[in-house]
C-alpha cells in the first residue's frame, strides 16, 4: 500500500524516528513497536487531508516522558476549563448580587466575551506553541487566570467584571488552552483520543471542584474570599503544568507566528470548523444558564449547583470512554455519534422533561457525558487533518472561528429568555437546533475526506 507521496506504508514504518536524538532521524530504534504509525487509516489520494504516514515521525505512544506531560496538562486544563466549566456558579451570583439590575443577556456579555477571548486568543497562541517553548505561555497563562481570581473578589461594577473576568481571564485562558492540549499531539498519535481525553479530565475536575469551594466559602467568608481561594488553588495547578509540559518535535524549518488564515482554504478544513462553530456556539449555554434554570423552575440554589457537579462529573467518563474508543472507531465516526447524543439530550430529555427532577437529572448526566466527549474530539479530529508539527496553527485557527460562536452564543441565550418572559424553551431549543447543525457539516467533512463508506474509520 502508498501513501499520497508514493511511499510504501512497509518502507514507513521501518524508517520511524528517534523521539530522544532526533524526530527526523533515519532508521528506528529496535524496539520501536509497528503501529506507532496509523497505518490503519489510510486515506484516498487527492482528497487533501494530509497523512501522519508521509511525515516520518516516531510518537512514543507512552513511556514516563509521556504521560508525565499529559498529567500537566491535566493541571493546566483544570486551572483554565475548570473555570470556564463553572462559569453557572458566577454567573448566578453576580446576576443576583453585585449586577442584580442588569438583565440576564447583558451578564451574559460578560462570560461571552471570556469565551471568545478564550479561543480567539488561540489565533496568536497557536503559531507561538509552535515556533516556542509551551513554557513560557503556561506560565504568563497561569499569572493571568490566578490574578484575575484574586481580583474578582474585589470587582462591584459591570466594567469592573468585564475588564477582570471577561478580558483577562479571557485571554490568559487561551494561553492554557491551545497549548496544553496541541502538546499531547507530540507524545501520541494513535492513541491521541485516548491520551488528550485523560488530560480533559481536568477541565472536569475543576468543574466539579470549583463549585463545591464557592458554594462552602461564599456563606461563611463571602465572596472576596471565595475567589481568592480559588486563585491559589489555579496558581498552584498552573505551577505544576508549566514544569511538566514540553514539547517534542522541534518547529518546521517555515514556522511562523504570524496570522495565517489560508489554510481555511482547504475545504475539509473549512468544513469541519463550520461544524465545530456550530456544535461550540451552544456548548457552553448549558453550563452558564443551569443554575439559574433550577432557580426558574422551582429547585434550591444547591441543586443548581449539584447539576453542574452532576454535568461535570458525568463528563469524566465522557472524556475517557468515547476518547478510547474514538482510536479505534475513528475520530470523526465517533465525534458524529457523540454530537447526535447531545442533541437528542437536549431535545429529547430537557425540553419535554426537564421541569422535574428526575428529568433535568437525566439531561444533566447524559449532557455532561456527551459535552466533555465534544470538548476533546474537537483538537484530535483537526489532529487528522494536518501535519503535528502544525497541529498549534491548525486547532488554534479552528478556536478562532469558533470563538465567535461563543461570543455570540451565551448573551443571546440571555436574550432569548428576556424576549421569552423569563421563560427557558427558546433557550433549549436553540442549544438543541445548534448540535444538529453542527452534525450535518461535520458528516460532510468526512465524507469529503474518506467518501461515503461507513466502515471506513476515520
Amino acid at each position: 500500500m502508498r501513501t499520497s507521496g508514493g511511499r510504501n506504508i512497509e518502507d514507513i514504518e521501518t524508517t520511524l524516528t528517534d523521539p530522544v536524538n532526533s524526530p527526523f532521524a533515519p532508521h528506528a530504534p529496535p524496539d520501536v513497536p509497528l503501529g506507532c504509525i496509523d497505518t490503519e487509516r489510510a486515506l484516498p489520494e487527492g482528497n487533501g487531508v494530509l497523512l501522519n504516514q508521509a511525515e516520518l515521525i516516531y510518537y512514543p505512544e507512552g513511556g514516563f516522558a509521556a504521560w508525565t506531560v499529559v498529567f500537566g496538562a491535566f493541571c493546566g486544563l483544570c486551572g483554565g476549563v475548570g473555570t470556564m466549566n463553572t462559569m453557572g456558579v458566577f454567573q448566578k451570583h453576580i446576576s443576583q448580587n453585585q449586577l442584580h439590575n442588569y438583565s440576564d443577556g447583558d451578564v451574559g456579555w460578560i462570560f461571552g466575551i471570556y469565551a471568545f477571548l478564550s479561543y480567539a486568543c488561540g489565533l496568536i497562541v497557536g503559531p507561538l506553541f509552535d515556533k516556542y517553548n509551551a513554557r513560557w505561555l503556561i506560565a504568563a497563562g497561569g499569572a493571568g487566570v490566578s490574578t484575575a481570581m484574586f481580583l474578582a473578589g474585589s470587582c462591584q461594577t459591570y466594567l469592573h467584571f468585564m475588564l477582570v473576568f471577561g478580558v483577562l481571564n479571557g485571554i490568559s485562558t487561551s494561553l492554557l488552552f491551545a497549548p496544553c492540549f496541541t502538546v499531547i499531539g507530540h507524545w501520541f498519535n494513535v492513541r491521541r483520543g485516548f491520551a488528550t481525553g485523560l488530560a480533559a479530565l481536568g477541565g472536569a475536575v475543576g468543574g466539579i471542584i470549583y463549585p463545591i469551594v464557592l458554594q462552602a466559602l461564599i456563606p461563611r467568608a463571602g465572596w472576596a474570599v471565595a475567589t481568592r481561594a480559588l486563585g491559589f488553588i489555579l496558581a498552584f495547578l498552573c505551577s505544576i503544568s508549566c514544569l511538566l509540559v514540553r514539547k517534542r518535535l522541534p518547529p518546521m524549518l517555515n514556522a511562523s507566528v504570524k496570522l495565517d488564515l489560508t489554510i481555511l482554504r482547504k475545504p475539509t478544513y473549512a468544513v469541519a470548523v463550520a461544524a465545530v462553530f456550530m456544535i461550540e456556539c451552544a456548548l457552553f449555554i448549558p453550563l452558564t444558564y443551569m443554575s439559574s434554570y433550577a432557580t426558574y423552575m422551582g429547585f434550591n440554589d444547591a441543586f443548581g449547583s449539584q447539576l453542574l457537579i452532576a454535568i461535570n462529573a458525568s463528563s469524566i467518563f465522557g472524556r475517557i470512554i468515547p476518547g478510547f474508543f474514538s482510536d479505534k472507531l475513528g475520530r470523526f465516526n465517533t465525534m458524529i455519534f457523540i454530537t447526535s447524543l447531545m442533541a437528542i439530550s437536549v431535545l429529547g430529555i430537557w425540553l419535554p422533561v426537564g421541569n422535574t427532577k428526575p428529568g433535568i437529572l437525566t439531561f444533566a448526566i447524559l449532557f455532561g457525558f456527551a459535552s466533555g466527549s465534544g470538548i476533546n474530539l474537537v483538537p484530535v479530529c483537526i489532529g487528522q487533518l494536518c501535519r503535528t508539527e502544525e497541529y498549534g496553527k491548525y486547532y488554534a485557527t479552528c478556536n478562532t472561528v469558533v470563538s465567535i460562536g461563543l461570543l455570540i452564543g451565551i448573551p443571546t441565550a440571555g436574550e432569548i429568555i428576556k424576549r421569552s418572559g423569563g421563560a427557558y424553551w427558546g433557550l433549549i431549543v436553540f442549544v438543541g437546533m445548534s448540535y444538529v447543525c453542527g452534525m450535518i457539516p461535520l458528516a460532510v467533512a468526512r465524507i469529503m475526506a474518506v467518501g461515503p463508506r461507513l466502515k471506513v474509520i476515520f
